[in-house]
């Protein structure tokens, strides 16, 4: 799977805006098991920012593509893959992030964001029951400096599933605390 990368920015009184793109061919042709199909794009676009304002930063992110999955690009739709010897055809799908991070002083610092990402309407009636649809995540993250290099964190994350063609709707809260040690 050959493909190319291309990732150009502008940054500005310490923004950055910038567009993205990677784009390859997946031959299943040399696979074992193969008897039919064509090869299948793996396309992604992006276009995204950050904002720094003071101890105020906003991020943002929103992409399109195909065959994500394949290029392990955490996409929600399935890899294009063989099945019974012929190969599945790629989804599409799209999603977005964002969130504002907040220096409340040189010891503590507050992230919240939201993102969601979901198979292209075009492509949902080829899903299965298992597949998933649409994912979408909303956090809060506290964080503490302990010292210069170990950050002491908690976090609260809620997830809205929705699985397959029935769009059947799946919903987690998590917490969680934890040190990151940076050596």
């Amino acid at each position: 799977m050959p493909g190319l990368a291309l990732d150009v920015n502008y940054k500005f009184s310490g923004h950055t805006v910038g567009f993205a793109g990677h784009f390859a061919t997946i031959n299943f042709e040399d696979e074992p098991g193969f008897t039919g199909g064509e090869d299948q794009d793996a396309n992604l676009m992006k276009v995204y920012t950050t904002l720094n304002f003071g101890d105020v930063s906003f991020n943002a992110e929103y992409y399109s593509g195909e065959a994500l999955n394949n290029q392990n690009a955490l996409g929600v739709a399935p890899a294009a893959r063989l099945s019974g010897g012929v190969i599945r055809e790629s989804f599409s799908e799209s999603g977005f992030f964002t969130f504002v991070n907040w220096k409340v002083s040189p010891k503590h610092n507050i992230r919240v964001g939201y993102a969601s990402a979901s198979v292209d309407s075009d492509d949902r009636a080829r899903l299965s029951l298992t597949e998933l649809n649409k994912n979408t995540t909303a956090y809060i993250n506290y964080g503490y400096k302990v010292t210069s290099s170990l950050t002491a964190f908690a976090q609260f994350t809620h997830f809205d599933t929705e699985y397959g063609v029935d769009f059947e709707s799946f919903t987690a809260s998590v917490g969680r605390a934890g040190v990151v040690f940076k050596f």
